[in-house]
């Protein structure tokens, strides 16, 4: 049966199986592109930083971060707390806006029971919304990805004897700290061969370092720099050496999901001479070691705000 167009909605609703369609007509005003001068995001660890530059007065500035949270600031905000973006009257000032997001660390996910998850990298989508004092209306979007960062902080080295080198006397042992092969710091040393302790108990005054960890997708276990401290004990025919290597790996400190970190190192190492014929017995000593860490991610935000603004000149 045909059924008269003018009939058509009346008999779907009769059905029981169609809506009614409702139609939504278009605003015969065609609405005006805001005038956002600039829009630009940059990370640093897990912080990103949208910057929006604007050349005249706006409503009301939205950053989707990507991750389910967003910032914001409108008329009545920056009125009520009195934010220097607001221009005494009905508008946000023109000028250059700073928001600020911390994001959450991203880990891999195991594969199997009892294995250990690493921070990894993320790509989110940082989407700008802009409404002007005219009614103008954007919408600007950013790719940016998340790489966290990690810093080591390692304190004063610790040493000492375990026992006696040389068959016992007076020791004059050189110290030398490197950091991927560049000498940062030297320490001339002279234990005594007669009194021993049960943990090390000579500060090298200074040792103390700082290294980076970030993660990237090209390294998503990253090393840090190669930090050795190397010891010569100078005899008269064949000096006495040994080296310290602190561990380099990022999962040697990170353990699991935590964003902190501490911890100590410490153990033994040997101190041989370097005698080169092998009919003579080399001479060997034990030296005790101990070095204290701790380990932070980097989260670069503002101190006090989220939101910073400067006005245009």
């Amino acid at each position: 049966m045909n059924i008269p167009k003018k009939d058509i909605k009346t008999e779907g609703r009769l059905s029981g199986n169609m809506p009614i369609l409702t139609v939504v007509k278009p605003n015969t005003k065609v609405r005006k592109i805001a005038k956002v001068e600039g829009f630009f995001v940059t990370t640093d660890s897990v912080v990103a930083k949208a910057t929006i530059v604007t050349d005249r007065k706006t409503n009301f500035l939205a950053v989707n971060w990507g991750d389910g949270e967003t910032s914001n600031i409108n008329i009545k905000y920056a009125k009520y707390f009195k934010i220097p973006a607001f221009d005494g009257s009905d508008s946000l000032q023109p000028g250059t806006y700073e928001f600020y997001h911390k994001y959450d660390v991203t880990y891999h996910q195991p594969r199997y029971d009892g294995e250990l998850r690493w921070p990894v990298t993320k790509e989110y989508t940082v989407t700008l919304v802009a409404i002007d004092s005219d009614g103008g209306f954007d919408i600007k979007p950013e790719s940016i990805t998340i790489a966290p960062k990690y810093r080591i902080n390692f304190y004063g080295l610790r040493v000492g004897l375990k026992n006696e080198c040389d068959g016992g006397g007076f020791n004059e042992f050189t110290v030398i700290q490197t950091i991927d092969g560049e000498i940062k710091k030297d320490w001339d040393w002279h234990p005594s061969d007669q009194f021993f302790y049960g943990a090390p108990h000579h500060l090298l005054e200074g040792s103390q370092t700082s290294q980076i960890f970030e993660v990237t997708d090209e390294n998503p276990r990253p090393n840090m720099g190669n930090v050795v401290f190397s010891f010569i004990e100078d005899d008269r025919k064949y000096n006495d050496t040994g080296s310290l290597h602190y561990p380099s790996q990022l999962q040697t400190y990170l353990r699991d999901i935590a964003e902190n970190a501490s911890g100590r190192l410490e153990g033994e190492i040997k101190i041989s001479d370097d005698n080169p014929y092998p009919l003579f017995q080399n001479i060997s000593c034990d030296m005790r070691y101990a070095v204290d860490w701790d380990l932070r991610l980097l989260v670069p935000l503002p101190t006090g705000n989220e939101l910073i603004f400067n006005a245009l000149p």
